[in-house]
């Protein structure tokens, strides 16, 4: 007897939630996306844009150290990288924000 193999959906996109992320802490902390010019975190369900040209520390890290955040809205902490920000920083100096329910996380 075949194994039964899972039915494609045709027609609706799945969507995955940005919360089965395996990077969100129980805080819900995240870096949900990095470019060339700067990465997005999100705190709390808002996404914050962090360039590359305020937050230089990160600019050469790799992509796997920048992702690895822990913390709480409070206090995050890059282990890797030995950096500490509070999360108030980022909303000081972010000055591009977005609501995670917002966007579409392929």
């Amino acid at each position: 007897m075949k194994p039964k193999r899972k039915k494609k959906l045709r027609g609706k996109k799945n969507k995955k939630s940005i919360y089965d992320s395996p990077f969100w802490t129980k805080d819900k902390i995240a870096v949900t996306s990095i470019m060339a010019d700067g990465f997005w975190i999100a705190i709390n369900e808002i996404e914050y844009f962090c360039p590359f040209d305020v937050y230089h520390w990160f600019r050469n890290a790799k992509h796997k150290d920048i992702k690895r955040v822990v913390g709480n809205a409070e206090s995050l902490h890059w282990e890797a990288l030995d950096i500490d920000m509070s999360g108030e920083s980022f909303k000081r100096l972010s000055t591009i924000t977005r609501s995670v329910e917002a966007v579409d996380h392929d």
